[in-house]
């Protein structure tokens, strides 16, 4: 199996899962950091835009078997959801995303997406949420923070106080430390209902 993710310009970064087929009929979960994916074209540029995802493909190669079924059933973070960032400037150390994905139903089981993080500074922290096109649906948090453990929450729901449609959204979390330093994180998140 082939997963590609193409951006706005074009870009196009995939990963191949190798012994993905031939389950028997049983459940196969497969798991993608994006720190996983391969170049594969360039666009405009070699850069994939997660903010401007325009199109994800799966490819999927019958075997000699016959036929087959693919499905996604659920897309969801790692059991952890916890990575330490790759910024020189380390203002943020670390995020833990819980509750990915999440089901803003109201029936009290997952109905918030949290996310745990670390600031090194005081900070002053901008949590957005973005459709895959990269339009900004939600400014869910705006506010200066201290130095230590930090929680901000999303509810699903836009700037309209609408419930979000099922689907992928990409979250935006900018930390500017006060001595001028700043972090920007970007990551998958998940709405099912």
């Amino acid at each position: 199996m082939e997963l590609k993710l193409t951006d706005s310009d074009n870009t196009t970064w995939y990963r191949k899962f190798l012994l993905a087929s031939n389950t028997a009929g049983a459940w196969k979960t497969a798991s993608l950091p994006l720190d996983q994916l391969v170049f594969f074209s360039a666009g405009d540029d070699s850069n994939l835009n997660t903010r401007k995802i325009k199109q994800i493909f799966f490819a999927v190669a019958k075997g000699p078997g016959g036929s087959g079924s693919f499905a996604v059933d659920t897309l969801e973070a790692s059991d952890s959801g916890e990575f330490e960032t790759n910024s020189p400037s380390g203002v943020i150390s670390k995020l833990k995303i819980l509750n990915n994905p999440f089901s803003p139903n109201g029936d009290g089981t997952k109905d918030e997406v949290f996310f745990v993080y670390t600031l090194t500074v005081n900070s002053k922290v901008n949590l957005k949420i973005y459709g895959l096109d990269g339009v900004e649906i939600r400014m869910a948090a705006q506010q200066d923070q201290t130095s230590g453990e930090q929680t901000l929450s999303w509810n699903g729901r836009n700037d309209n106080s609408e419930i979000v449609p099922n689907g992928v959204y990409l979250f935006r979390l900018e930390a500017e430390g006060l001595d001028s330093r700043k972090d920007v994180l970007r990551q998958v998140i998940a709405v099912l209902r």
